[in-house]
């Protein structure tokens, strides 16, 4: 069993304070599928509309001229809704809520990697989607923000070391809290009427590095919060008949004492019926080279190692082309990243610090590749062959014209000034990826750049990235999310801005969505 030996020093036997709330739990199966293993895949009953087929995409999905880069393609980007933290929960609790958590991202990290079913076969409509609400918490008090509730703050009597909400559309409202001094993770049911009601409490014995909240498909389709340590990274259950944390990728020398700055997962093993797993990890450590970050990626649930799959980058994120893995079968995400590519002459200045070389961005699209099929097809046994790897590039661009640096970004004042963040401020640049959009944030600047990922496959063409539109919000962006709208062709993003304009520097989220219908 993977969780035997470390695992028993990082948790002791839970125990249920409220085991009657949880009497139905599923089970959980302790299998570890390959990467690419076909097993039970899951079809859609007959007669009802299907967006996972090709026809639907098509449709759906209607391509632009991949020159259309002038501002008139900023139309597909609207600002619809602003909300001020500091009019919500008072100006003390909006200053933690920006400074946020020392060891999770704001709204939970990117999440393109998944095939996040968007439609509802029982009601025949699309699935409405949101972004994780935001929680934060100090020695007395923990506060959850949701633009999506009245009122959007809620305070509760409560302290711990760290916080983190589940997904809206859950099946409940769950809060789970982290406190250092007791050693315990707590996980607590928001009920009905706003009170919190202790669900579980999990004995700890490890550091906790980072954490963060996954989708349900990342295991078992049930609650999944990432636990990392320094002995690697476990998926914890707490509403499963066996809530023990599990271990998904063993911390080996390649990120022994690496900070961790951001964590997602993505792929799928195809047992999309009943026992569904992410099969990728991506972690971004901070890099040698100053201001850039470097790309991890693990293969989950095997006895794998960490590889490399980029250095001195500034952002990274994984990305699921919208038919992959939408008829149920097991499926590779694949790897998007923004690097600085070196040259002479114009480009993109990127550091702040003067007299740097002034070098282009590229935005770039990758495959992954399962390295142990591979050895296996050569008859090797090596142990870096139970990895993932950086396969071939796919697509890409750069985005130096995009960003008009002589008129958009030029001067001293193009960098916006910053609020103080537990976690830093890396990566500078946020990549968020949802229905075949590629977002680009430049958080230092205020800049989104949109493009869609056009895949050739089907069209005998190479693939590409279309530029879809630029917005300029004139704010330094903290964290970003992309999920679903309601409206066909369309996502939603959300942004924690610093405004520097408001009163005793105060924040706020702002709702973008991108659409093709308006190109």
């Amino acid at each position: 069993n993977m969780f035997e030996g470390p695992t028993d020093i990082l948790v002791e036997n839970s125990t249920i304070e409220n085991p009657g709330s949880n009497g139905n739990r599923p089970p959980v199966d302790e299998s570890s599928p390959a990467l690419l293993t076909v097993e039970n895949g899951a079809t859609h009953s007959s007669g009802l509309p299907d967006p996972t087929s090709q026809e639907y995409f098509n449709d759906n999905f209607s391509t632009v001229d991949a020159a259309s880069t002038s501002d008139e393609s900023a139309a597909s980007l609207h600002i619809i809704n602003e909300y001020s933290l500091t009019n919500d929960i008072g100006l003390s609790a909006a200053n933690a809520l920006m400074r946020g958590p020392p060891a999770s991202r704001h709204f939970g990290g990117n999440r393109g990697g998944y095939f996040l079913e968007n439609y509802d076969y029982t009601s025949h409509k699309r699935k409405t989607e949101y972004p994780r609400p935001i929680a934060i918490c100090g020695t007395e008090k923990t506060v959850i923000y949701n633009i999506k509730n009245t009122p959007r703050g809620k305070v509760y009597q409560m302290g711990a070391s760290g916080s983190l909400c589940s997904d809206i559309g859950f099946r409940k409202e769950y809060l789970c809290c982290f406190h250092v001094q007791k050693k315990t993770l707590l996980l607590y049911e928001v009920d009905a009427d706003d009170s919190l009601v202790i669900e579980l409490e999990q004995p700890m014995k490890s550091k906790l590095n980072f954490w963060a909240v996954l989708p349900p498909q990342a295991h078992n389709n049930t609650l999944v919060i990432m636990l990392i340590t320094p002995l690697g990274g476990f998926h914890w259950m707490p509403l499963t008949q066996e809530p023990r944390p599990r271990r998904v990728w063993q911390r080996g020398t390649e990120l022994q004492g690496k900070r961790i700055l951001a964590y997602e997962e993505g792929g799928s093993n195809g047992l999309t019926d009943g026992l569904p797993r992410s099969t990728v990890a991506l972690l971004l450590t901070p890099s040698q080279k100053n201001e850039c970050v470097d790309a991890w990626c693990i293969r989950l649930n095997k006895e794998s190692t960490a590889v490399n799959v980029g250095s001195g980058l500034v952002g990274a994120a994984l990305f699921r082309v919208s038919d992959s893995g939408a008829d149920g079968s097991p499926f590779a995400p694949l790897l998007c990243t923004v690097g600085i590519e070196s040259r002479t002459g114009p480009g993109f200045k990127y550091s702040v610090e003067k007299n740097e070389v002034e070098e282009p961005l590229i935005l770039q699209v990758s495959s992954l590749v399962d390295a142990s099929a591979v050895a296996e097809a050569e008859g090797s046994s090596v142990a870096s062959a139970m990895s993932v790897v950086k396969g071939a590039v796919l697509a890409r661009v750069s985005l130096d014209d995009t960003l008009n640096i002589a008129n958009t970004i030029h001067g001293e004042n193009a960098y916006l000034k910053k609020p103080e963040l537990a976690l830093g401020y890396l990566p500078d640049v946020l990549i968020l990826c949802r229905e075949n959009f590629v977002v680009v944030v430049i958080r230092s600047r205020g800049i989104i750049l949109a493009y869609s990922y056009r895949d050739g496959t089907h069209t005998l063409d190479d693939d590409s990235l279309v530029f879809y539109g630029k917005k300029e919000i004139g704010s330094y962006v903290v964290d970003g999310a992309i999920c679903s709208s309601e409206a066909e062709g369309e996502v939603e993003m959300n942004f924690l801005l610093y405004d520097e304009s408001a009163e005793n520097h105060g924040g706020k989220i702002i709702v973008i969505t991108l659409s093709r219908e308006s190109l």
